[in-house]
């Protein structure tokens, strides 16, 4: 399962984004050609100054475009947070640098982005104590109304980041209900295949029981009847009656055996039906087509222990992907949930995993969970003999 591409709303934003900058970069290029520009540094222009100018810009630029093409995927993942707070330290810069409200343009396209990875507020902050700062600087400097521009550039980035924490808040919303109701869902699934089973099995019984004896009796009947008459027409009719009588009674053991045969728990469209509620999880499910779960306990065992892995990994691992594969080799059915996120080679079970362990302990299991730099990897082992 991958995440959702972009919508045309944040093609439209990035595309708005990038003409901001490309304005900001010809502003910046006309000062370095221009030395008398309102725009050049306190420290006058240099070509140290100006290279230093375009690596901030450059910064931004591709802030700006991994965001929209990776890290909008990747918002858990570390190297998001840094390249974020690289942009953001270069947005800083430029402003102090020059000290003219205009670079406050850039954190416009900047705030919406960064509140995908850090908490609100550190983009309060963000949002006024540069502006603040390079408005007080200026004030200083003789610009009679350069604390007015700062308290309307201030206003326009808090308006950005509440915005923009709206929008995440939504977000989040929906992906909590698009996984939830995945979770409903799987459940339904895996009740409803049970109870097909079990209603299966029940018309199997019957059959065996009922009509299965009625015409194993039948059947004993007809040879006792066969051996008490001659071979005249009368004896001809037992016979085919009891032949008939074979023939379904030879029937009915093969629609039992058809019945009990098809006795899957439905498992796997059910853990299909929960890994569509992930959209921020690259996740690949591994489920041999020749494996059959007949056990109903074991089934939503299996199906618990999916979910509790897929919760810790979204909540904890900042892993990008999670690979979840079943194997019925050997004489335990295994199951197997590994992920490429930080691990933690001193890991404290908490509730979830915790009550993992009992269930599947409760089933005559075992729960091993091996945690390291490279990811954390969960293998429950469930004895076949009752799978």
């Amino acid at each position: 399962m991958h995440a959702h591409p972009p919508s045309v709303f944040h093609q439209i934003n990035f595309i708005l984004s990038l003409a901001v900058w490309t304005v900001i970069v010809g502003l910046t290029v006309n000062a370095w050609k221009s030395p008398d520009s309102p725009l050049s540094p306190v420290a006058g222009w240099s070509a140290t100054s100006f290279l230093l100018s375009l690596v901030a810009l450059a910064l931004v630029l591709a802030f700006l475009v991994a965001h929209e093409y990776w890290l909008h995927k990747q918002r858990r993942h570390s190297l998001a947070r840094h390249l974020c707070a690289w942009a953001g330290l270069a947005c800083v810069s430029l402003l102090l640098a020059y000290h003219t409200l205009l670079y406050s343009v850039l954190f416009v396209i900047y705030l919406p982005r960064m509140v995908e990875h850090f908490p609100l507020r550190g983009c309060l902050a963000l949002a006024v104590l540069p502006i603040l700062t390079d408005g007080a600087l200026e004030h200083m400097a003789g610009y009679p109304f350069a604390m007015v521009d700062a308290v309307l550039y201030i206003l326009m980035s808090l308006f950005v980041v509440v915005f923009g924490f709206a929008l995440k808040s939504e977000r989040l919303e929906k992906e909590t209900s698009r996984r939830l109701l995945s979770e409903l869902k799987a459940t339904q699934s895996l009740l409803g295949s049970t109870a097909k089973r079990d209603e299966r099995l029940r018309i199997a019984r019957d059959l065996h029981d009922s009509i299965g004896h009625h015409l194993t009796a039948l059947s004993l009947q007809l040879e006792v009847a066969s051996h008490s008459t001659d071979t005249g027409a009368v004896g001809q009719h037992v016979a085919l009656a009891q032949r008939i009588t074979r023939l379904l009674l030879s029937d009915v053991r093969a629609t039992v055996g058809d019945f009990r045969s098809a006795s899957d728990t439905g498992l796997r469209p059910a853990l299909e039906q929960l890994l569509q509620g992930v959209s921020d999880l690259e996740v690949e499910l591994d489920f041999p087509d020749k494996l059959h779960i007949d056990d109903a306990r074991y089934a939503e065992t299996l199906l618990r222990c999916v979910q509790e892995a897929l919760t810790n990994t979204r909540r904890h691992a900042r892993a990008r992907r999670l690979r979840i594969a079943l194997d019925s080799s050997g004489e335990a059915l295994r199951l197997t949930c590994s992920d490429d996120g930080r691990g933690n080679a001193q890991l404290r079970p908490g509730f979830g995993l915790t009550g993992m362990r009992e269930r599947v302990e409760a089933r005559g299991g075992e729960l091993r969970i091996d945690s390291g730099p490279g990811g954390t990897e969960l293998q429950i082992l469930l004895p076949r003999k009752d799978a």
